[in-house]
């Protein structure tokens, strides 16, 4: 019986196995794990598993999964494919400075995949959607966007956390993220939240951290092509031309779902498919000019990527480079976003700045409280040592105690109490006012070179964390007096001293000045604080060795970044910088910005840089390191800015809410003035009324610096700071308002001087009569504009782009109330020169024609000195 049992369980087994076998497959594809493989890397790219505290480095082919996170450092790029790293997977190319974690992968019977993005800049082309149950999401602090076969570009700002999504093909849906998602309906996913808009190609949306679902709508715009384009980098635009024939082909199927009518033509794409056509056509062709325009990228790297796409896909690129035809509508809604964006990074800014300046209070507090603990325990143990010395003395004999005294004074290198000094006769006349010995004491402290009498100049060299004493023993004949000074200030005691190198400066001058009668020398000991790699480092301005300021700024996780800071009023003769690594460093891997010179064999770098070669603001270079291998690999990154003169204005934004306003803009005397004309918040005629004006100055771009570099800006009125509540907040009056704009320079160095800017405001119900411009004659060849007069800030103009390439315009001032035109100037792009004064030709101001439009500023002075500036937008074209 047990025998006929067992014989058919086995029997059963092997008709079982192969379908137990078969149920386990379909099983574990049901589990199955979309993955991401990373097909082309550059740079430092390093990946932290899920689940895992430590970061690798990583490589081509490496699987991601879910819950893995990416990161891509500077100058560094990674393309990922989805699933199976073949052309037909989605793709996302990461940029520089980029973090991606990877929320969801999986193709359980769908494909889902959720990718988070925290910051950074990322190209997205998805292929993947094929039914309704499919889905690809990009989630970042501030948008989720839910896509179907879409090309799009997403750039996440660190600092301000704000999300600008650009579509180029498809449709994003896009919506604030929040913390309990709908459900979705018949296995489609639903949008984000109810407040979820769609974008369309030639569309964009910057959602900021206080963007609520309702207001984004108002978000949406004609893509910012000038403001997008700064931030593509060359792999970017490689991703964007790999997809181009995609985005083409499906941009023409959505034109053909407009003309037959299955597609209503969206309102924000404007109301003529023609134009929407173009705009679709040349949408690549128009950004990559505006790439090599804003210098992203050369035309030589442009040409060798377009050929490298047409050999991998075997055909011709057609790429149209007109630019985009956009409405006044969309224009105006296009800068008022803009604004928007430039007023939220000005008050991040601003935040960051208040807290560091924060941040660096406490750190001094830390360090005065040191330097008293640290002085009382000296104290301390001096009094300790003292009563032992004492008692030690009590027990001794007279001879004991004499012999005592002697070792001591030798050692201490003063002579005995009981015995005279050598006499002036016993030192040789060449080694008077000469040192006969200095000893240097601290943690790993070293003098270079040795020392010697005759050697005058001395170095010590640093690491950079160190944070002990260094005590100062010179020796010297008992007839020299020995003078100590520490950075200039002269160090109390019997000619020995103690110091504390100060963390924010790079270089502590020790001065030790022997004088025995007629004869002084002087000794110097430079104490350098070096970084972890650096060997040695100078700086000569005008052949004299100087110390940089120092302050910390943050760049990434795995960048080391450290700022350094010069000020001078003006360029100096001659500036040299010289630094030579040490062999932790690859020099291999050693890059440095244009302007220094790298020599391998030497393991150095120099800068050298004459007057003619600075400009107002702030100059950088910078260089760029390893050290270590795998995990253990850390990146350096110094940056070096010499800011010459003062911070300087470029414009002023101004926002109210019951009232017009208008931009400000330099006028006479680097003052600025405008007007606020009252709507509603004051009645006509109605006295001792005031008004709310909400002001954000805005700077010029040679001093938008880095964080850590950027001026403080405190605007007072009167006796009375304006608070800063997202701008500075103005309680303005009837008539005129002084305001004064000071901002200091972000130089450390306490010398550095302030940008001062008066702002001068009129409130009322129409211009003041003395400087209200009465009109603005613009004549070009034989064709003159119509001549438009108005008490209005802003003015118009058409003129003849045929003829020599510029605008002759008169402006007419109000000479009955003794105004004059006090000057004329228009921005020059080409030139980077916001306001560049107009030459006088013939009686008339001339003004050179740019390639869109030219924007020109009259101001109009009166006799009691105020000004008032008007705003003149040329368009030039050919007259038939």
């Amino acid at each position: 019986m047990l025998r006929k049992l067992t014989i058919q369980a086995l029997a059963f087994l092997l008709v079982a196995l192969p379908l137990l076998g078969v149920l386990g497959k379909e099983s574990l594809a049901a589990e199955s794990s979309r993955v991401a493989i990373i097909s082309q890397l550059s740079g430092d790219v390093q990946v932290q598993k899920s689940g895992g505290s430590k970061k690798i480095k990583a490589f081509k082919k490496l699987n991601l999964n879910q819950g893995d996170i990416l990161f891509t450092g500077s100058s560094s790029s990674a393309t990922l494919q989805f699933s199976n790293g073949t052309s037909s997977d989605d793709t996302m190319t990461a940029a520089a400075n980029t973090t991606l974690k990877f929320s969801k992968l999986s193709s359980n019977g769908s494909t889902v995949t959720k990718v988070s993005m925290l910051k950074g800049s990322a190209w997205v082309d998805v292929k993947s959607i094929k039914s309704k149950d499919d889905q690809f999401q990009v989630e970042t602090p501030t948008a989720i966007m839910g896509v179907r076969g879409t090309n799009f570009l997403v750039l996440v700002n660190p600092n301000t956390g704000s999300t600008n999504t650009s579509v180029f093909a498809g449709v994003v849906q896009l919506g604030a993220p929040s913390l309990s998602q709908p459900p979705s309906i018949g296995g489609t996913p639903t949008l984000p939240n109810p407040g979820a808009v769609l974008i369309y190609p030639t569309n964009q949306i910057n959602v900021t951290p206080d963007t609520p679902s309702s207001q984004l709508p108002d978000q949406v715009s004609m893509v910012n092509l000038p403001a997008l384009t700064s931030h593509l980098t060359p792999e970017l635009i490689e991703a964007i031309l790999r997809s181009y024939g995609k985005i083409q082909e499906e941009n023409q199927q959505f034109i053909d779902k407009l003309k037959n009518g299955t597609q209503n033509l969206p309102p924000v794409l404007g109301t003529d498919i023609q134009v929407v056509e173009d705009n679709l056509t040349n949408l690549i062709g128009a950004a990559l000019q505006q790439a090599l325009g804003n210098h992203a990228i050369t035309q030589e790297q442009l040409n060798s990527l377009i050929q490298q796409v047409e050999q991998a896909q075997g055909k011709k690129l057609d790429l149209p480079s007109k630019e985009l035809t956009l409405t006044d509508l969309q224009k105006k809604k296009q800068e008022e976003l803009e604004k928007k964006e430039q007023m939220l990074a000005a008050q991040e800014a601003e935040k960051r700045k208040q807290q560091l300046a924060e941040q660096q209070k406490q750190l001094a507090l830390l360090a005065q409280q040191k330097k008293e603990q640290d002085a009382k325990n000296l104290a301390e143990a001096e009094r300790l040592r003292k009563e032992a010395e004492a008692k030690l003395l009590a027990g001794m004999t007279e001879q004991q105690k004499k012999d005592y005294l002697t070792n001591q004074s030798n050692l201490n290198g003063t002579p005995p109490p009981s015995s005279p000094g050598p006499s002036e006769s016993s030192s040789s006349n060449s080694d008077k006012g000469k040192l006969t010995g200095l000893t240097l004491l601290g943690d790993g402290i070293q003098l270079s070179p040795n020392f010697s009498k005759n050697v005058y100049s001395y170095s010590v060299n640093l690491g950079e964390n160190y944070g002990g004493e260094i005590g100062v023993h010179p020796t010297a004949a008992a007839t020299a007096t020995v003078t100590i000074a520490v950075d200039g200030v002269v160090q109390e005691g019997s000619g020995s001293a103690s110091f504390q190198p100060s963390p924010d400066r790079t270089m502590t001058k020790v001065t030790i000045t022997v004088t025995d009668g007629s004869a002084t020398k002087t000794y110097t000991i430079l104490v350098k604080r070096l970084f972890t790699g650096v060997k040695e480092w100078s700086t000569l301005v005008n052949g004299e060795q100087v110390s940089w300021d120092l302050s910390d700024s943050y760049i990434s996780e795995n960048d080391d970044d450290r700022s350094y800071q010069l000020y001078f009023e003006e360029a100096p003769e001659s500036f040299k910088v010289n630094f030579t690594l040490d062999d932790s460093v690859s020099f291999e891997d050693v890059d440095a910005s244009e302007a220094f010179v790298l020599n391998a064999s030497t393991r150095s770098g120099s800068l050298s840089l004459s007057r003619q070669q600075w400009h107002s603001g702030a100059n950088d270079a910078s260089i760029y390191y390893r050290i270590g291998e795998g995990e253990a690999t850390k990146r350096y990154y110094l940056r070096f800015t010499v800011y010459i003169g003062t911070p300087e204005l470029r414009t002023i934004y101004a926002q109210g809410a019951d009232h017009v306003s208008y931009d400000f803009y330099p006028a006479g005397d680097h003052k600025f003035s405008s007007a606020v004309i009252v709507d509603s918040a004051i009645e006509p005629g109605e006295e001792n009324a005031t008004t709310t004006l909400t002001i954000n100055p805005v700077l010029s771009e040679y001093w938008r610096g880095s964080e850590g570099s950027q001026p403080s800006i405190h605007i007072t009125m009167g006796e009375t700071q304006l608070e800063f509540i997202e701008g500075y907040q103005a309680n303005l009056e009837r008539g005129w308002n002084e305001l004064t704009i000071t901002m200091d320079n972000p130089a450390m160095d306490p010398s550095a001087p302030s940008g001062v800017y008066d702002l001068m405001i009129w409130v009322g119900d129409s211009l003041p009569e003395d400087l209200r411009l009465n009109s603005i004659e613009v004549t070009n060849g034989e064709a003159t504009p119509s001549i438009v007069e108005g008490p209005t800030l802003e003015w118009s103009a058409y003129v003849n782009s045929d003829n020599d390439g510029f605008a002759y315009i008169d402006p007419a001032a109000p000479s009955e109330y003794g105004a004059s035109i006090d000057s004329v100037h228009y921005e020059d792009y080409e030139l980077d020169d916001y306001f560049a004064e107009a030459r006088n030709a013939n009686g008339k101001y001339a003004i050179p024609l740019q390639e869109s439009f030219t924007v020109a500023y009259v101001t109009v002075r009166n006799e009691e000195g105020r000004y008032m500036t008007y705003v003149l937008y040329i368009e030039a074209a050919p007259l038939l």
